[in-house]
């Protein structure tokens, strides 16, 4: 449907492209080991004890195999995470390792499942013992991960500038980051527009479409007129274009850069801009394109 089955890699809108435009990354293996161990602490021991509990059992090679199926589900989206990070095409966010909290809940129900198929009876004691264990593993990772929301800005980035602000006074919160974008898009509401006469970049300017009440009007760079109506915006009907004119990635930047200099068009003229509520925010122009007669 997109042409690539990786376009996180290939499109000028994934981390690949973010980050060589930011001129690479540097990687370490401890980076993501220590996001590893802040969502999920339990999960190298509790994976040993499954194994070795499995290679004492009777049906060892079914108890193996048991444990083989979710280790190597959720064990190869943390490595394809992993290897994408270190090779430089992915950035080092927290959430890139979540995968490990579903494999942990899995050991975790293999770990306190009897062998016996239930023919001892039921054990309130062992019920007892095994819902401490759960507490004990889940709520370990939930103190170790919201630690680092509320305490790491670097390794837990995303988290740290969207949290740590609701609860301590932590600089540089992204609270707030999309209300320039709502107020471009109450603006965009205000006019009476026709459908798809407004050009944006939905890469940069998806929260302005989605808090519209009318997305109808945009035309977005997934809609197929986008490309014609980008090179020729009068005559594909455009009656309003949005530019971003920081941060990101823009097409329409990147084309009309020339809007508001003495080498811009005559068919257009500016209607304003919206500064950035955040420093995480993009700012935005608007501009009128006068209809080709």
């Amino acid at each position: 449907m997109v042409g690539s089955p990786f376009e996180q890699f290939t499109s000028a809108y994934g981390n690949a492209a973010l980050l060589a435009d930011g001129g690479g990354a540097r990687t370490s293996p401890a980076t993501p080991a220590r996001q590893l161990t802040w969502l999920a602490p339990a999960l190298a021991p509790l994976l040993v004890a499954v194994v070795v509990g499995a290679v004492l059992r009777p049906d060892r090679r079914r108890a193996l195999a048991l444990v083989a199926v979710p280790a190597a589900l959720f064990g190869s989206v943390l490595a394809f995470e992993w290897a994408s990070y270190l090779s430089g095409n992915l950035f080092d966010f927290l959430r890139y390792q979540i995968t490990a909290i579903p494999l942990v809940v899995v050991l975790l129900g293999l770990a306190l499942a009897r062998t016996d198929g239930g023919a001892s009876g039921r054990s309130p004691l062992r019920a007892v013992a095994g819902g401490l264990v759960v507490v004990a593993v889940l709520g370990a990772g939930a103190v170790t991960s919201g630690r680092a929301m509320l305490s790491e800005p670097i390794d837990a980035t995303q988290e740290y500038r969207r949290v740590a602000s609701l609860v301590v006074d932590a600089p540089d919160s992204a609270l707030g980051m999309w209300a320039s974008g709502r107020e471009v898009a109450a603006r965009i509401d205000a006019m009476d527009l026709p459908p798809a006469s407004v050009l944006v970049d939905a890469g940069s300017g998806f929260a302005v479409v989605a808090a519209s009440a009318h997305p109808e009007r945009f035309r977005i760079t997934s809609d197929d007129g986008f490309s014609a109506a980008l090179a020729d915006p009068p005559r594909a009907g455009i009656r309003v274009v949005l530019r971003n004119d920081a941060g990101g990635v823009d097409a329409v930047r990147a084309r009309w850069g020339s809007f508001g200099t003495p080498a811009s068009p005559s068919w257009v003229r500016p209607l304003g801009s919206v500064a950035r509520a955040t420093p995480f925010s993009y700012a935005w122009s608007l501009w009128s394109v006068t209809p080709a007669r």
